[in-house]
């Protein structure tokens, strides 16, 4: 499992220089949101048919809210250009839960994993585009039309038809399975092959910051304070440690932040996360 998912991110690294990188981007991007991971996170949650819902997505909300409050005050008291800071805020809060977080569950947690990732996404989805996009545009100047962003993201409706179906009794054989599992490679693919890497800023370190340290601690601390159970909260952990959504750049260039460097900060970010992993799974070999 490992060993393929790192094979999938150097195969995608390695195509990011091909001339043909933006095709297989687009089309690997399609199958994922409109089939591969709500077809992944259906038969997960159909294998997982006790998991504790609401406990999970309150805790998701209580620590993306608490964390947006952090970084949005220790980004206001920086000296730094509006657009920069706008760009930092989203980098530092936002994890890539869906592209991510779904294949790091997967191996670790297993289908349990993929579930709370799913529901992760959904939860996190509807703070990212409301108060992430409001308090980010608070830099600049004031707007308020954010809702409208999250239901132009196709991959939620998909999550959600997969949470309403996972509702029935549905066993899918060891083949399905198999074949569902494939999204899991595919999304660490993309990763790989949408990485950039440009030029160097200080700023890079004050994301790196607020991603790898702020945000971990606040997910540590609210699920200790609201008695997740172990499984839980490691899980709410590892997704509190995803590098910056893909979508972030998306929404700078909707904005008009710094575009290059929400680019850039998820790029450095995903690299120093997909290293960890790689350490983390195989640190007993390495020593």
């Amino acid at each position: 499992m490992g060993t393929l998912a790192i094979i999938s991110f150097f195969l995608g690294l390695l195509l990011s220089f091909s001339e043909k990188k933006e095709v297989i981007k687009k089309c690997t991007n399609i199958y994922l949101v409109y089939f591969g991971l709500p077809f992944l996170i259906l038969v997960s949650l159909s294998a997982e048919r006790y998991i504790q819902w609401w406990p999970f997505i309150s805790a998701v909300m209580i620590f993306l809210i608490c964390l947006n409050l952090v970084a949005y005050y220790l980004l206001k008291y920086i000296n730094l250009e509006p657009k920069k800071k706008s760009a930092l805020f989203l980098c530092g809060t936002y994890g890539n839960f869906a592209y991510l977080g779904i294949p790091a569950g997967f191996i670790f947690f297993g289908n349990l994993g993929v579930a709370l990732s799913a529901l992760a996404t959904i939860a996190g989805g509807l703070i990212h585009f409301s108060l992430g996009i409001y308090l980010s545009n608070s830099y600049v100047q004031g707007r308020f039309n954010s809702l409208k962003e999250m239901f132009k993201f196709p991959l939620l409706y998909g999550l959600i038809a997969a949470l309403i179906l996972s509702r029935y009794n549905i066993s899918f054989p060891k083949d399905i399975r198999t074949f569902a599992s494939i999204a899991i490679y595919l999304a660490i693919f993309l990763v790989g092959i949408s990485l950039q890497f440009k030029k160097f800023e200080w700023s890079y370190i004050f994301g790196i910051f607020l991603k790898f340290l702020i945000s971990p601690i606040s997910a540590l601390i609210i699920s200790y304070l609201i008695h997740l159970s172990c499984n839980y909260r490691n899980m709410l952990l590892l997704l509190s440690l995803t590098p910056p959504a893909l979508v972030n750049t998306v929404i700078s260039i909707n904005y008009k932040f710094d575009e290059s460097l929400t680019a850039e900060l998820t790029s450095v970010g995903t690299g120093l996360f997909v290293l960890g992993l790689f350490l983390l799974k195989y640190h007993s070999y390495l020593i």
